[in-house]
């Protein structure tokens, strides 16, 4: 758990202090990267662990992400920031003490705010829907709710597209909705998306 505390730390650090000067700074974000439908594939490394049991995952998925709700990305924008909704299928493997996969699709809002920098800071959040072929950990269920959280930024390449590192905590469980068993498992996740 300490170094998923220092992942964390230095993903918040790098996040909100690595750029100054931002050319974005105090402006809007570019038309092109505050508005328009901005998708692409997502690779996450993570690493479980349960009890005795330790296991390090990759995820493979695609991201599809639009301009959010009006009220709330006009509300943001008069910030400075957008909001955008994002739609995330997403296929983890397992290994290590554990082999295993699941699969999940997760809805999310994603505060995008205009950074001190090239690096523009994200927070993003939701509540989805995962099936995991998991066993031997007392979820109680293959069909779990899948919460997440994450913090990164967003950094622009030369061929104008955008690069997202981030963190993210996922927590799966079923909420003990369908068995009296649901200790939930979390995944620490370390996550680039190219935009």
């Amino acid at each position: 758990m300490r170094n998923a505390a220092r992942l964390l730390s230095a993903v918040l650090l790098a996040t909100f202090s690595l750029g100054a000067n931002s050319a974005w700074a105090g402006e809007s974000p570019p038309a092109d990267t505050a508005s328009a439908t901005l998708s692409g594939p997502v690779v996450a490394v993570g690493f479980s662990e349960k009890g005795d049991v330790s296991m390090y995952s990759l995820s493979l998925g695609y991201r599809h992400e639009q301009r959010g709700p009006d009220f709330l990305d006009a509300a943001a924008r008069r910030h400075g920031s957008t909001i955008a909704t994002v739609l995330e299928p997403l296929l983890t493997l397992f290994a290590g003490d554990r082999e295993s996969f699941d699969l999940q699709l997760v809805p999310m809002l994603r505060w995008q705010g205009t950074g001190q920098g090239l690096l523009r800071p994200w927070i993003e959040g939701g509540v989805g829907i995962a099936w995991s072929d998991l066993r031997g950990l007392n979820l109680g269920s293959r069909i779990l709710f899948s919460d997440q959280v994450g913090v990164g930024f967003d950094l622009p390449t030369p061929s104008g597209k955008l690069l997202a590192v981030g963190y993210r905590l996922r927590h799966l469980s079923h909420a003990g909705l369908w068995a009296d068993a649901n200790s939930g498992i979390n995944t620490h996740f370390v996550l680039v998306t190219m935009r």
